[in-house]
């Protein structure tokens, strides 16, 4: 869970818990803006999929075509709340389900 953190954020992540930060499942920082999800954090993760909370047509333009390209050209799937509705992941610990809304 990154909440709203950005480059800068994600840069102290990894200089402080690079061998601990892997996860198959990242909720994208920052509603996906073009701030978050750099490439060096995207391959420190080594997220399978990736979820984005952002709102249908915000005026922030979220989630930002630069941060998408980033995780597809990792080969990340991508689950977005604007598109998708609600996205529910369930786990038991090890494996993991991904639904969404529509």
């Amino acid at each position: 869970m990154t909440g709203d953190a950005e480059k800068e954020e994600e840069a102290r992540l990894i200089k402080e818990q690079n061998t601990k930060m892997s996860s198959k499942v990242l909720k994208v920082g920052h509603h996906g803006s073009n701030g978050s999800s750099q490439k060096d954090f995207i391959r420190s993760v080594r997220p399978e999929a990736a979820v984005i909370s952002a709102g249908l047509h915000n005026s922030y333009g979220h989630p930002g075509e630069k941060a998408m390209a980033r995780l597809l050209e990792e080969h990340v799937d991508i689950y977005r709340t604007d598109t998708m509705g609600t996205v529910t992941i369930r786990t038991n610990g090890t494996d993991y389900d991904i639904q969404r809304e529509r």
